[in-house]
């Protein structure tokens, strides 16, 4: 009888503690809730007391953490460039790093490297040589490093190397280098096209021309776009396309500076999102109207080793020695059964 009292005294308190310890659970959870909703709104009384800083041009890009400039001299001087600006038919913006000389190397010698393509030989767009592409590559600098001599040789064998001095390295960053290729490729070169997509991205330059030659020239937001963004903390939700390959017109980028400040007071990180946002606001604020056309063409993540290659963009080919061997298998323009 002895024996029982105890362990019904012991179910007692194990069932105490039991209970207990869910209580604790449940505090922990409400209290990492609490801190995530107090981060989150003090963050957003930070952006709507922040000023804004404009490019003497009402250039709305702003600032909004400790990593991103101040990008009040993001514009260029119009005496930096010649008044009459070479045409390209498209400008490709590619965020890089300083240390990614060998993947940049390996673009410029696989699919940048027009000449190389069998489907494009004989294409009128080609007979100008690189005039039908203009190539950005933006980086920052990295803290505490100069300079390496190897990427000084790439920017004196190169013209096009961007390095933005208001731009630290570091991944919130990604955003900003976008929103800086956006602004200054209106003021270096004329084109119908502005193309943002990744150094770990192969370009099937001959599919994404065709692809382009079937847009319409103006008002175009085009690519992967099935992702929705917002729905948060009073926001609506937008559609948006991929960063890993999307097109917009020239005129796109142009009205991109007509946006009030309050479009640009947000926290969104994401630089695919964001410039989604700044779409959805042209046509609901500025009642600039682009469609967005979604291409089930654009982009593949994988398999990468089966065909036909019919995509514009090949996701995650990682290293130069992945980008060369790609490169030739696309090029190849063989078609090889898929094995899942």
């Amino acid at each position: 009888m002895m024996r029982i009292t105890t362990n019904v005294r012991a179910l007692k308190i194990f069932r105490a503690m039991i209970s207990n310890l869910q209580w604790f659970l449940l505090l922990l959870v409400l209290l990492g809730i609490s801190m995530h909703l107090y981060s989150y709104f003090s963050l957003s009384r930070d952006q709507k007391s922040m000023v804004t800083r404009y490019h003497q041009t009402q250039t709305p890009f702003i600032v909004d953490s400790e990593f991103e400039p101040d990008l009040s001299e993001f514009e260029p001087e119009l005496s930096e460039f010649e008044t009459e600006l070479e045409t390209y038919f498209m400008v490709i913006a590619i965020p890089s790093l300083p240390r990614s000389t060998d993947q940049r190397n390996a673009i410029r010698s696989t699919w940048l490297n027009l000449t190389r393509w069998n489907e494009l030989r004989g294409d009128p767009v080609t007979h100008e040589g690189s005039r039908a592409v203009k190539m950005m590559f933006i980086l920052g600098y990295e803290e505490g490093r100069e300079m390496s001599e190897e990427l000084k040789d790439e920017i004196l064998t190169h013209d096009d190397i961007y390095v933005v001095p208001q731009l630290r390295e570091h991944r919130q960053v990604l955003k900003y280098k976008v929103l800086w290729a956006l602004e200054h490729s209106l003021h270096i070169v004329n084109y119908t096209y502005f193309i943002k997509t990744d150094q770990d991205i192969l370009v099937n330059f001959p599919a994404l021309l065709a692809g382009l030659r079937a847009l319409p020239r103006e008002r175009v937001y085009a690519g992967t776009c099935a992702m929705g963004y917002g729905g948060f903390a009073g926001y609506p939700r937008w559609k948006y396309c991929s960063g890993g390959g999307y097109v917009l017109s020239r005129d796109v980028v142009e009205e991109f500076r007509k946006l009030p400040e309050e479009v640009h007071k947000v926290p969104f990180r994401p630089e695919d999102g964001y410039v989604g946002w700044m779409v959805y606001n042209l046509n609901n604020l500025l009642h600039f109207e682009v469609k967005i056309r979604k291409i089930p063409t654009v982009l593949q993540v994988s398999p990468y080793s089966c065909g036909p290659f019919d995509r514009w963009f090949y996701h995650r080919i990682n290293t130069p020695e992945q980008m060369y061997s790609f490169f030739e298998t696309v090029n190849s323009n063989e078609s090889i059964s898929c094995t899942l």
